[in-house]
């Protein structure tokens, strides 16, 4: 199609229909990358007795509990599970009533699997591309 004809048909489209088309050529995009979203995974594991919990993904609260205490049985309080796209992220978790907080810097691109525990007033990670076992 000649150049002008082109910019003809998208003058007679309208700026809806110029949008749509766009949208659906990126989302075409998006498709044919294959960047399907993975599991990012926060398990809160030992030392958590009554505390208030709040969990941050990318500066968006995505967790958030008064009494969060670890289940001395099974080795951990809380299982978190959430729908991320691949890439760099920054997980927060922070203790308010203690004023304690620590940031993760995260580049997922598989599924993956945050432990946090409470060791005497600090907290201790884990990492893993596979699912805690608890029991």
């Amino acid at each position: 199609m000649h150049s002008s004809a082109m910019v003809l048909r998208f003058a007679k489209m309208g700026a809806a229909a110029i949008l749509g088309a766009f949208l659906a050529d990126l989302m075409s995009l998006a498709w044919a990358l294959g960047e399907e979203n993975v599991t990012l995974g926060i398990d809160l594991q030992e030392g958590f007795r009554s505390e208030e919990v709040e969990i941050l993904l990318d500066g968006e609260v995505v967790f958030t509990e008064p009494e969060v205490t670890t289940t001395r049985m099974l080795g951990v309080a809380k299982s978190i599970r959430l729908d991320v796209s691949p890439g760099v992220h920054k997980l927060v978790v922070f203790l308010p009533r203690r004023g304690l907080r620590h940031e993760i810097p995260l580049d997922i691109r598989q599924d993956y699997f945050v432990g946090v525990s409470l060791v005497n007033g600090a907290f201790e990670l884990f990492r893993s591309t596979t699912p805690f076992g608890y029991g």
